[in-house]
């Protein structure tokens, strides 16, 4: 990025060509996201579901060991 391009107008151009695609790209990324609707519960779900996945990719692995180590815990209660 730290690229000279005083000199150069040809690397230039094709600097600004691959910008203008890069940020096509994103606003049709944009667009197709629900985050973004123009409808108040579209965005409402958007959210929520973000959240729900959010909330289960981090207190699953929790869950899990716990359970393993409760499992283990009454399993040596035991002996």
């Amino acid at each position: 990025m730290s690229e000279d391009f005083s000199k150069d107008s040809d690397a230039t151009n094709a600097y600004i060509e691959s910008l203008e695609d890069r940020i096509a790209s994103l606003e049709h990324r944009l667009q197709s996201s629900q985050l973004f609707s123009g409808r108040f519960l579209l965005r409402a779900l958007a959210v929520w579901g973000h959240f729900v996945v959010a909330h289960l990719l981090l207190t699953l692995p929790f869950a899990l060991i716990l359970l393993i180590l409760s499992g283990l815990a009454a399993l040596f209660s035991f002996r």
